[in-house]
């Protein structure tokens, strides 16, 4: 074989993608009658590939950077590589996404620029080598909305058993005409800030801290108040992240303290003893989704996992309208939603097509407000028969919105009493302290 040994390095080399190491192996023991194994064959591939590498490395007059993988704050990669690629390969970004080892169903280029090395040891197998800088981004792929309810809704079905449900009284006490708003808690579960790095500590231990605390406000306020419904919204980042490896929706990095499987099923557990002490409260609640751009995915399930937990209690009314933008009717209040997350112009074009997504709503109502969050702080507009708030959060600050000096807002959420005829009442705000150990500052 020793006689044949640079032929079929050069043939391994050459073949690489084109065909398997099976079937290398079979046309080489047929055109030299040896007996290779498809395990000798790829050994001989990656030993001849490093040694190629190598000689590369030494000998180019231009010799390319050092090798690299770059982790960036946005949750792309930037790389450096050098590589054997076919022809072919060299021709198709996917081909060389799948030799550099990456999934093309998780990851999309952004940019790609191929260098080239020639090499002149055919006595070694050795043919084009290639240096290969790319940056990579995770690929969000959008599936129909419609196909994710309905598979969504027979997934929690089978492991989630409704609730049985003994008691749907009501109370006379309450009152029909006057209406209770929660809106959805920005707790961000599972953030994790350190009072080292932002002057505040926040883990889900804080997290479920406040959340109670907001329960307890609620429940507090409503015997003063005797409201008959309460108007609960479920989202607006709730979760700080929505996918295995502490993503946001959109790939962006966060800082967590608990693995992706335990935040949901906390997330679960605190919603849903929340619900079950209102119903004891008021004569309705009525549930909106309001999702985030945290947690798109991950508050979308924990509102159809409620909705099955609570299907059978006739107290509990959950929507079955998912939009990003809803209406909630009470005589002649209007109350829309929406996370505010798209910047200014955004804002301007959702406030002026309200009316037309929702005609009948606007033309019923005398007293309009837009209910958003994101900011983590307050802001009140009123504008052409639309009062505009952004809603508070009890989130404490993570290292991100430190360095990017975004400070100062109050950690706080409001709640909201409406009548019927009457529109606003009163706002009740729940206020929290920032949490953070003691730390020694050196005096002179």
């Amino acid at each position: 074989m020793n006689n044949y040994s640079n032929e079929i390095n050069k043939f391994i080399q050459e073949n690489y993608g084109k065909m398997t190491y099976k079937e290398m192996a079979d046309k080489l023991n047929e055109m030299y009658g040896t007996n290779l194994q498809t395990q000798s064959v790829k050994k001989r591939y990656h030993r001849n590939k490093d040694k190629a590498i190598d000689t590369m490395l030494d000998n180019t007059p231009t010799k390319p950077k050092h090798e690299y993988e770059r982790f960036l704050p946005n949750g792309e990669k930037e790389l450096l590589k050098v590589i054997f690629l076919t022809a072919e390969q060299k021709q198709s970004p996917e081909a060389v996404l799948k030799v550099l080892g990456y999934d093309a169903d998780h990851w999309t280029m952004q940019d790609l620029i191929i260098n080239t090395w020639q090499q002149n040891s055919n006595e070694k197998g050795i043919t084009d080598l290639y240096q290969v800088k790319v940056r990579l981004k995770p690929l969000v792929k959008k599936l129909d909305f419609k196909t994710v309810i309905k598979a969504t809704q027979e997934t929690m079905k089978e492991i989630i058993t409704p609730r049985v449900v003994k008691d749907n009284k009501t109370s006379k006490e309450l009152n029909d005409n006057k209406l209770f708003e929660v809106p959805g808690i920005e707790l961000h579960l599972g953030k994790m800030a350190h009072n080292w790095d932002t002057g505040e500590d926040y883990d889900q231990k804080i997290a479920q801290e406040r959340f109670e605390d907001i329960v307890e406000n609620i429940i507090v306020e409503q015997r003063t108040q005797k409201c008959g419904t309460c108007f609960l919204s479920i989202g607006q980042d709730f979760f700080n992240s929505d996918t295995v490896d502490n993503l946001t929706t959109r790939g962006t990095p966060q800082q967590n303290d608990l693995r992706w499987k335990k935040t949901f099923k906390i997330g679960l557990e605190l919603y849903i003893e929340a619900i079950l002490t209102m119903r004891e409260e008021f004569n309705k609640v009525d549930v909106q989704l309001c999702q985030g751009n945290h947690d798109v995915m991950a508050s979308f399930y924990l509102y159809i996992a409620l909705q099955q937990y609570f299907i059978n209690d006739k107290k509990v009314r959950f929507s079955d309208n998912y939009r990003t933008t809803q209406c909630y009717s009470f005589g002649k209040c209007a109350i829309f939603t929406n996370h505010g997350d798209g910047g200014k112009a955004f804002y301007n074009r959702l406030v002026e097509t309200l009316a037309v997504e929702f005609p009948q709503e606007w033309a019923k109502a005398t007293f309009r407000e837009l209910h958003m969050g994101h900011l983590h702080s307050e802001f009140v507009e009123e504008k052409a028969g639309l009062v505009t708030r952004r809603i508070g959060s009890p989130s404490g600050t993570d290292d991100w919105h430190y360095q990017q000096r975004y400070l100062g807002a109050t950690q706080k959420h409001q709640l909201f009493i409406w009548d019927k005829e009457k529109g606003l009442l009163n706002i009740k705000y729940i206020n929290f302290l920032k949490k953070k150990q003691k730390t020694k500052t050196l005096t002179r």
